[in-house]
């Protein structure tokens, strides 16, 4: 038991992190950092794709239906490139938008 509070005592004695308050907060700045990219890149992104992707679906299906019936569908082309435009810019945020937020 003497040997386990030794190597604690001693790990912490030798921690510069421990002893530098600064570096303390700049690590656990950078892990809730880290930790938010990780759950915007690998939960919140792809999610957002998967609807936007069910909304361009609604839509092609909507401008194909009022193609079928033998309506103007003219105005239903915006939307869907509208949509298809956003799910790029989505989809690729990872790559630019932590350069833009400076994390």
């Amino acid at each position: 038991m003497n040997r386990i509070i030794e190597t604690v005592v001693n790990t912490v004695i030798n921690s510069p992190v421990l002893l530098d308050f600064q570096s303390g907060i700049t690590k656990a700045k950078n892990e809730v950092v880290n930790n938010a990219k990780f759950a915007i890149n690998s939960i919140v992104i792809p999610v957002a794709c998967v609807i936007l992707a069910g909304v361009l679906v609604a839509l092609i299906v909507s401008c194909a239906g009022s193609h079928k019936r033998g309506e103007d569908y003219s105005d239903k082309i915006k939307p869907i490139a509208i949509v298809f435009g956003v799910i790029v810019l989505v989809a690729t945020a990872p790559l630019w938008v932590w350069d833009m937020v400076g994390a």
